[in-house]
């Protein structure tokens, strides 16, 4: 039989941890510790024995009492809103308090506890600022424990892409923005809904049911016409999307305050220099003026970065139905186009070094006594085929090849021989420039 010896946790160091059973443990930033057993906190040293103040114990509401706790490295939160009993009764398996010795307060990251007399309850409502229930009412403060200014609000609301502020929310639902000292930031009128979008806020006035406020970035509030339904916001906040009385969509430019642009069925995309809309069963473009760059005649309309769109449609060609894709500038001029094109959604390759972004055209399968060919490209912004690839096909499964050719330095092959045949050369190539 071997003779094993007792398990022992160590850190890093080598150093013993803690010998008794604890469910929990909280680092203290003077050295020492607060080990839980059960619901109670008592100051321990490193290895969980009892240390310091041994005359109270501290609760946390937080914790089922015999919830055991993952070692972790993270450092912990303070300070932790606790309540401190005197001990009246101590010994090896009874543990008994003064019930009329309870007092509410923050335990601070030193170990000392800071009573708030009068305090029920409290949560820390914004970095360093907490909310205190009192009887009278409830009150902001500090982390010191220190009361300030009592507040009416039912409860605040934490904003995602504004940490400073909150949604204050009134008994009657009613909604405004304010700071963590509980200040309003903005006179507004009563809102039901307070909603933030991109770099501002979407409200609904109190006695509607569809929202037409927009707070901007800077916190000034636009009105839209009676009767508007907001949807969406452009990146900057320059450009709403907005449902109108009649049913239809519009653009509305903010810094001239008012609807640009003709009516529309849907919006695609919205940017900070336009729309991409839906009307009539096509898609177009329009800048934030409202004027009709690109005319709603295609199947798509895709942005590329800031400068550029994507368009395919449908044109006749040999007799056929064949899909023609084109390259834009914003105004709506053609950089290139290609036919039987398709831009590629891979991630693989958006940028080149040297060369900025680039898109992926996938091309089509073309038939020849050599067999089947399919291609691909990646072009600039400027629609110069940077490299090619070409899958070779062949006419049986050993034939099978390919190439990848740069636009400068040598051809690259695997698999099988692939030579690209002239005609599928021609299919990838751009179209004539129609001005020409």
């Amino acid at each position: 039989m071997s003779d094993e010896g007792a398990c022992a946790l160590r850190d890093e160091d080598g150093t013993t941890g803690p010998a008794v059973e604890l469910d929990g443990m909280l680092p203290l930033q003077n050295g020492g510790w607060l080990g839980r057993q059960g619901n109670a906190w008592r100051h321990t040293d490193a290895s969980g024995q009892l240390a310091g103040d041994q005359t109270r114990i501290y609760t946390d509401r937080g914790y089922f009492a015999r919830l055991r706790e993952w070692a972790d490295d993270e450092v912990p939160s303070w300070p932790h809103w606790m309540t401190e009993y005197r001990i009246q009764r101590n010994s090896d398996d009874t543990l008994a308090v003064q019930e009329d010795s309870a007092t509410n307060g923050l335990m601070q990251a030193t170990g000392q506890f800071v009573p708030v007399p009068g305090a029920s309850a409290a949560r820390q409502v914004c970095p360093g600022v907490w909310r205190f229930t009192m009887k009278d009412g409830d009150r902001l403060g500090g982390g010191d424990g220190q009361l300030g200014a009592r507040i009416d609000d039912y409860a605040w609301a934490e904003i995602e892409s504004r940490p400073d502020l909150r949604v204050s929310i009134a008994d009657n639902s009613h909604k405004t923005l304010i700071d963590c000292q509980g200040r309003r930031v903005v006179d507004l009128p009563a809102l039901s809904g307070l909603t933030s979008d991109g770099v501002g806020f979407i409200g609904t006035l109190a006695d509607e049911d569809q929202p037409r406020l927009w707070l901007d970035a800077a916190l000034k509030a636009h009105l839209l016409p009676e009767g508007s339904r907001m949807e969406a916001s452009s990146a900057d906040g320059s450009l709403l999307s907005v449902r109108d009385a009649q049913g239809g969509m519009r653009l509305f430019n903010v810094a001239h305050q008012r609807f640009v642009g003709s009516a529309f069925t849907d919006m695609e995309a919205l940017l900070t220099v336009g729309a991409v809309f839906f009307r009539d069963g096509y898609y177009g473009f329009m800048d934030s003026d409202g004027n009709e760059r690109l005319s709603p005649q295609y199947n798509t309309v895709l942005p590329w970065g800031t400068d550029r769109l994507w368009t395919s449609r449908y044109v006749e060609a040999g007799g056929e139905n064949r899909t023609q894709v084109t390259l834009h500038r914003l105004d709506g001029s053609v950089v290139a186009r290609w036919m039987d094109a398709t831009p590629g959604t891979s991630p693989m390759l958006r940028d080149l070094p040297g060369q900025g972004p680039v898109a992926e055209l996938l091309g089509r399968t073309v038939e020849t006594t050599q067999g089947s060919y399919f291609g691909q490209q990646w072009v600039d912004r400027e629609g110069r085929t940077l490299f090619l690839a070409v899958d070779c096909q062949g006419t049986s499964g050993e034939a099978r090849g390919g190439v990848i050719e740069p636009l400068q330095g040598k051809p690259r092959y695997h698999g099988a021989p692939c030579a690209i045949p002239d005609v599928v050369r021609a299919s990838m190539a751009k179209l004539p420039d129609p001005a020409s």
